[in-house]
């Protein structure tokens, strides 16, 4: 495996610092599953050869993103590469922030439906956005009539006006009309679709799937909007760019077949279909799609992905669960589908389930919670971000970061200088 993959995006609370750390607990198991998928930094790094692997995640933007890669990576790559432009983050953000509810019914819907435009344009923005706040469509600022107003009201779900990321992080990603329907707009219009979705007696929109409602999304006065910002201006400690936009995504390749005068490859040979002209993105969302190619990708509730049908029913199972953590300790904008109760469910799940041999799990947190005798707490600091910077609750976070490993983990050999690893 390459060490060295990781997501196209910066995501908060990633944790690639500690993955060697976590497959060494869990081992070479038969089964993996991250429950909150987020950056997928552990699954990522995994050393040991692919087996049955599930991941999920209740964000439908960041579900289609990962589905998007693995099934089309060209077009994502396309979508993707743009440069650092204001304007159009904050086009984006509304276009992206009011796709989300309708995006994430049609990928429960149809399991090999995504959107590829949306998925390069989200990681376009994650890449360019300061911070928290990212598709959360909160903020003062909505579109009305082509323009984008600042309500003086709070009721509404508004877009918070931020500048895009001007540091040299700066994650540009791709072009386009932000067209919310699924019409053709002209060659520049790429529409994925990938089957009978909404047409005729075959359509499976008819289907009794509940979706729960994502946000204050579309109703009424309440548009959804976005985070007016700036983007990233500056560069941290000489860093050439975050994201699609990192140090290294500009190196040069071998010829690709689909370039001018290239011939395509698979469902896109002798069609007309758009490249973009970074060939470091193209060859890092190909090699995403390629680890990708036969991880189960889910989109929903997490407790979907951890009963025993999908887990020990098929051998010995490694579970990373990361959830997001108590509001009380940290930004609650962080994450658009971010349940305060969410932590301590998983701790519960985690606590009653620790005591089967057939599970070794590796549950993430802040310092505080006590477990049952048998775990083991590792300590850990985080790298940081913007939440570690200046005085304050973000600084004081990064070293209150902890992994708990269930009883049946592996058990590391420890010295008498080894203070990182407690047992209960």
């Amino acid at each position: 495996m390459n060490p060295r993959l990781k997501a196209p995006f910066p995501y908060a609370g990633g944790k690639s610092k500690v993955a060697e750390v976590v497959w060494e607990r869990i081992g070479d198991v038969a089964v993996y599953v991250e429950p909150f998928f987020g950056s997928g930094a552990v699954l990522f790094a995994r050393p040991h050869a692919p087996r049955v692997e599930t991941v999920n995640d209740a964000d439908g933007l960041l579900c289609n993103a990962y589905r998007a890669i693995r099934l089309d990576p060209e077009h994502v790559a396309y979508w993707a590469d743009w440069p650092v432009m204001e304007a159009d983050l904050h086009a984006r953000h509304l276009q992206l922030v009011a796709a989300r509810d309708g995006l994430t019914a049609k990928l429960c819907a149809q399991p090999e439906y995504f959107d590829a435009e949306l998925a390069g344009k989200w990681i376009y923005g994650a890449s360019c956005w300061i911070g928290s706040g990212w598709c959360s469509g909160e903020g003062p600022w909505i579109a009305v009539d082509g323009k984008l107003v600042k309500r003086e009201d709070t009721v509404t779900a508004g877009v918070e006006r931020k500048r895009p990321h001007l540091m040299n992080e700066g994650k540009g990603v791709f072009a386009k009309v932000p067209h919310l329907g699924d019409g053709g707009r002209g060659i520049h219009r790429q529409v994925p679709q990938m089957g009978d979705f909404g047409r005729g007696i075959n359509a499976p929109d008819g289907v009794s799937r509940q979706v729960p409602h994502l946000g204050h999304l579309g109703k009424g006065v309440h548009a959804p909007g976005i985070s007016r910002q700036a983007p990233l201006l500056r560069g941290d400690s000489g860093a050439a760019g975050a994201g699609i936009h990192g140090t290294g995504v500009t190196r040069q390749i071998g010829q690709l077949s689909g370039y001018p005068g290239g011939a395509g490859r698979g469902i896109h040979s002798g069609s007309m279909v758009r490249k973009t002209s970074n060939a470091g993105i193209l060859a890092w969302m190909e090699a995403l799609a390629a680890r990708l190619r036969n991880v189960r990708i889910v989109c929903g509730d997490w407790s979907r992905v951890v009963g025993p049908a999908g887990t020990v029913h098929i051998g010995t199972t490694g579970i990373l669960l990361d959830p997001p953590y108590r509001h009380t300790t940290r930004d609650v904008r962080m994450y658009h589908h971010d349940d305060s109760a969410v932590w301590d469910q998983a701790r519960t799940w985690a606590i009653e389930h620790g005591t089967d041999p057939r599970i070794r799990i590796a549950l993430c947190g802040y310092a505080g919670p006590i477990m049952p005798p048998g775990w083991t707490e590792y300590v850990w600091k985080a790298s940081g971000g913007y939440g570690s910077q200046g005085n304050g609750q973000g600084r004081e976070n990064c070293v209150r970061e902890r992994i708990w490993f269930s009883p049946h983990c592996i058990r590391r050999q420890l010295s008498l200088f080894d203070a990182q690893e407690v047992v209960s």
